[in-house]
């Protein structure tokens, strides 16, 4: 027989699957909801946080007559009992099933605190996200005991959409998504340089100052022209990024904390290299999610004023010089200096073979300029370092080997701020592991590439081989 909370529970699940299935129906449609629509979701998710209200109230209520029973029965019981064992003649006290919780077996590399630290409050965060990983998992061992503890323990793990986890995927705890944005934060050089704007639905405009009024002399008396700031829009569309992580069914089981580590870091990782690559090479196609890259739109157009190409002949980074650097930094115009300043960006092949070679051939080697590092200014501009850069060190003519300029005044990256995780338990079956699929979804857009007229350059331009 099914207890009240139960069907609390799934009759409150099936009220939140109809107001999601109200939004889908709008996504699927492209479309915003009606007022109708509007009316219907915000009842339903109303009910939903009553229906929440009153099997909470009826679990505490179980917990505490649960308690008091516990409290009469050891008022009988024989006097051999010690907290929850018993002793009896010639038999051993027996320990009382309890669900094994692990300690990491290596430094983690995702749950640390601001100072790079793991203490015990990042372990239990990486615990937290073990058990829920256990309690969405059905080929976990210890699934139920997982689904349990997070009941106990205020982690939600039920199913956000659909009855199945690989159709729909699972509402995600705080400690894994938080920890997720802030290691791509770290890893994404994409996340660190564009302007981040938050995307409260799926496509979002956001409006470009495009030129603004002019002034001129004029005499006393005389009519003055009026001219207006002009605005155009950057229009962001989310768009789905998805990482599956193959983890062996061994670890799952063995190491709870390091399991979570593991899944977040390389999960982190794949996202924010996915990232970087179509905020730089993106063609527009579904291979980049229809993103168009910055390295894509000025090789697209060599015509365009923020467009330098070296002296000819030079095309690889070992043959630049320091007058093919000084004319793309020429380039860059007035305005892109305000706010955050350029910056260069590169692949570590440019930085070392073409940027941190023309700093020593510079000489002035001292204290101040190693303790500062080549490696990481050049000309007095901050160098980042993303390996979605070109890493050729052979003829890189028609190709952009280098990026300077003011990132944040020339990208935006729209972040709809939602994870969501599915558990494959088939799809590795054959060797004994689980695939753990996480999505996000992002847009970004690179809307300052310039004009082909001169002077024409915009917050971001370029050095070209020949």
């Amino acid at each position: 027989m099914t207890s009240p909370i139960t069907e609390l529970r799934e009759k409150r699940a099936a009220i939140i699957q109809a107001a999601a299935a109200i939004e889908e129906s709008a996504k699927v449609e492209k479309r915003d909801l009606t007022p109708e629509e509007v009316e219907t979701f915000d009842k339903n998710l109303d009910e939903a946080d009553a229906i929440k209200t009153q099997y909470e109230q009826a679990d505490a209520a179980e917990k505490r007559a649960g308690r008091l029973g516990d409290a009469v029965q050891s008022l009988s019981e024989p006097t051999g009992r010690v907290g929850n064992t018993v002793s009896e003649p010639g038999r051993a006290p027996q320990p009382e099933p309890q669900v094994r919780v692990t300690s990491p077996v290596r430094q983690l590399r995702s749950y640390r605190n601001e100072h790079g630290v793991t203490t015990a409050n990042e372990e239990r965060s990486a615990h937290r996200v073990g058990m829920w990983f256990h309690a969405v998992n059905r080929g976990s061992p210890i699934q139920t005991e997982a689904q349990q503890w997070c009941r106990d323990n205020g982690v939600e793990y039920r199913v956000m959409l659909e009855g199945t986890n690989t159709a729909g995927g699972y509402v995600v705890p705080d400690d894994l998504s938080s920890t997720l944005v802030v290691l791509q934060d770290s890893f994404g050089v994409a996340r660190q340089m564009c302007q981040r704007v938050p995307m409260t639905s799926d496509t979002l405009p956001v409006p470009k100052r495009s030129g603004g009024p002019t002034a001129s002399w004029t005499g006393e008396g005389a009519t003055i022209t009026a001219s207006d700031a002009s605005f155009d829009q950057v229009n962001l569309s989310a768009k789905k990024c998805a990482t599956l992580t193959r983890i062996s069914n061994e670890l799952m089981s063995d190491s709870i904390i390091n399991m979570a580590d593991f899944v977040t870091n390389q999960a982190a990782i794949a996202l924010a290299e996915a990232e970087d690559d179509a905020w730089l090479n993106g063609d527009g196609t579904s291979t980049f999610g229809g993103i168009y890259g910055i390295v894509s739109q000025l090789e697209a157009d060599e015509t365009l004023d923020g467009v330098f190409t070296a002296a000819a002949g030079v095309d690889t980074f070992a043959e630049l010089t320091v007058a093919d650097v000084a004319g793309m930094f020429s380039r860059l115009p007035a305005y892109a200096y305000n706010g955050a300043g350029p910056s260069i960006v590169c692949s570590t092949v440019g930085r070392s073979l073409g940027l941190e070679r023309l700093g020593q051939a510079g000489g002035g080697s001292n204290v101040l300029t190693m303790q500062n590092g080549l490696t990481t200014m050049y000309s007095g501009w901050p160098i980042a370092i993303s390996q979605k850069m070109t890493t050729s060190s052979a003829d890189l003519s028609q190709n952009i080997m280098l990026l300077f300029g003011n990132f944040e005044q020339g990208c935006i990256f729209g972040d709809r701020q939602q994870v969501s995780v599915a558990i494959l338990n088939e799809l590795y079956a054959d060797t004994d592991e689980t695939g753990i699929k996480i999505t996000e979804r992002v847009d970004i857009a690179f809307h300052e590439a310039g004009t082909t007229t001169a002077g024409g350059a915009g917050a971001i331009v370029g050095l070209m081989g020949d």
